[in-house]
């Protein structure tokens, strides 16, 4: 079976539905029944999606290493226009903890554990400045 090409536009649909179900404070049944929504539908993106972000982690590219399988490119969802935010590493995390933020538009910002909150917050700052703007 051939392999489909993503669709960007309807996985930044799905994870839009998928943030807003999370404050909504909704069972999956009732937040899909109220939006008019599958709810297989909402199941079945709620898991590619949750794949998708969890293929990015430390944990898969060092499992990914062992098994020789290919990595999966992540697409980031960004306007037509790609920008970019400099950012200088100054030492490795001495830990594997990650802290994982949820951005507007269903971004999704994995961070070491170790990164000050400042530096954290800047970043977050400056991001969401892009998009908004």
């Amino acid at each position: 079976m051939a392999r489909q090409r993503r669709d960007s536009d309807k996985e930044r649909f799905w994870r839009d539905v998928l943030a807003r179900h999370r404050v909504s404070g909704l069972s999956a049944r009732a937040f899909c029944r109220r939006d008019g929504l599958s709810e297989a539908s909402f199941y079945s993106w709620r898991r590619t999606i949750a794949e998708r972000d969890a293929g990015s982690g430390p944990d898969q590219l060092a499992d990914r290493s062992r098994t020789g399988s290919k990595p999966q490119v992540k697409r980031d969802h960004c306007p037509a226009a790609p920008t970019f935010v400099p950012a200088v590493v100054i030492g490795g995390a001495q830990r594997e903890d990650w802290i994982t933020i949820e951005l507007r538009g269903g971004r999704v910002l994995r961070l070491p554990e170790a990164m000050p909150a400042e530096q954290m917050a800047d970043l977050i700052v400056t991001l969401e400045a892009r998009t908004a703007g």
